[in-house]
């Protein structure tokens, strides 16, 4: 049975969180559950995707330390958050060492993509990653 209502959140400064099986895997922790599951920062300082029933049970926090936040919240309310690390979605690249960190890594994602345009990492190349074609 599907819960009336949830919220589902991935953030824009997460390396790669937001996949569909990263999400299909938080949901099947979450569904007919009400509660908080949130995805941590490598750091467990910044909060990288949350799923939340009912949608408005935590106000969702933003920045460099959102994770402790989110977790102090639904702790207030009675909510015991369940934090579910995923694979692939550790950097919380609002900071400069995960910035770094990120251009260590070649993805297939938007943000690889706008680095690679602005000649700051290789080309991603389906084949092998990140090429050598093109770099400076």
């Amino acid at each position: 049975r599907e819960p009336k209502s949830w919220l589902a959140g991935t953030f824009g400064d997460s390396d790669q969180t937001g996949t569909d099986a990263q999400i299909a895997a938080l949901w099947a922790l979450h569904r007919d559950r009400p509660g908080l599951h949130i995805v941590p920062a490598h750091d467990r300082r910044g909060s990288n995707a949350i799923l939340m029933t009912p949608p408005d049970a935590v106000p969702l926090a933003f920045g460099n330390d959102s994770f402790l936040p989110h977790l102090d919240a639904a702790r207030r309310i009675g909510i015991e958050p369940a934090i579910v690390p995923l694979p692939g979605s550790g950097l919380d690249i609002d900071n400069g060492p995960d910035l770094a960190l990120l251009m260590q890594r070649p993805s297939p994602t938007h943000t690889w993509a706008l680095l690679a345009a602005r000649g700051l990492v290789a080309p991603w190349s389906r084949a092998g990653g990140a090429s050598t074609k093109g770099r400076p």
